[in-house]
């Protein structure tokens, strides 16, 4: 049912290592210096964004120092990459299920009437 909010039926998922090699592309993209720029800082703050269901826009609005500002751009340019791949991380699969059924009540009632409990 990925397809209800706009991603391909054969997404796949990039495990740590993987988001890792992204954040320290975008991270030399972005000009940051990856002594300063922990990537895996950076994403420990996503992840923990993503788990409280921030998305990038979200947060990008509500960054207010200068870690957070940085942060956003890179939430922004991950969230991007990820896009343009048709990749998710591990947060996305719980995010996005619940943006899913919060978005499309017939793919909830579906899946309520298949099974008692839903995992993710």
């Amino acid at each position: 049912d990925a397809d209800h909010i706009g991603y391909n039926r054969n997404f796949t998922i990039v495990d740590p290592g993987e988001q890792r090699t992204l954040m320290k592309r975008i991270l030399k993209s972005l000009n940051l210096d990856p002594k300063k720029w922990n990537e895996r800082t950076i994403l420990g703050t996503i992840s923990n964004a993503k788990n409280d269901l921030i998305d990038e826009v979200a947060y990008a609005a509500q960054a207010g120092d200068m870690y957070t500002q940085i942060v956003a751009k890179c939430y922004e340019a991950y969230q991007k990459e990820l896009r343009q791949s048709e990749a998710v991380d591990f947060d996305d699969l719980i995010m996005l299920t619940l943006r899913l059924f919060d978005q499309h009540p017939d793919v909830l009632t579906y899946y309520q009437q298949k099974f008692q409990y839903i995992h993710v």
